[in-house]
């Protein structure tokens, strides 16, 4: 194993039982939602249950990434969406 992969598996470890859970669950229902377009040949069915999943846990990762940020990353400023 090369010592990328060596890390990403140790990173793997240290996810709580509860984030996994959570990111496990939600994959699963993007999962179904993406079949369901696919059989029903519908592009847009479910997209607002696939943004809130995917709109949440890129806000839990914007958390957890500022309040433990890599030694040496700097922060970017958001930029405000309504300009």
């Amino acid at each position: 194993m090369s010592p990328g992969r060596q890390e990403a598996a140790g990173d793997a470890k240290e996810i709580t039982p509860d984030i996994r859970n959570r990111l496990e669950t939600g994959f699963r229902i993007l999962e179904v939602i993406r079949k369901r377009r696919i059989l029903t040949n519908s592009p847009g069915l479910g997209w607002a249950i696939e943004q809130s999943i995917i709109g949440r846990e890129l806000e839990e990762l914007e958390r957890e990434w500022k309040a433990n940020p890599a030694p040496g990353v700097r922060t970017p400023a958001r930029r405000n969406p309504r300009v």
